[in-house]
């Protein structure tokens, strides 16, 4: 595997997983 893709897919991992959060979160916040 090249690190470029590995790097791309920890990427686009982290950032979803923080997206999931930030929407969780806003959720919390605004109920």
């Amino acid at each position: 595997m090249p690190v470029a893709e590995a790097l791309s897919w920890l990427i686009a991992i982290i950032a979803g997983s923080s997206l999931i959060f930030a929407v969780l979160a806003y959720r919390s916040v605004m109920r």
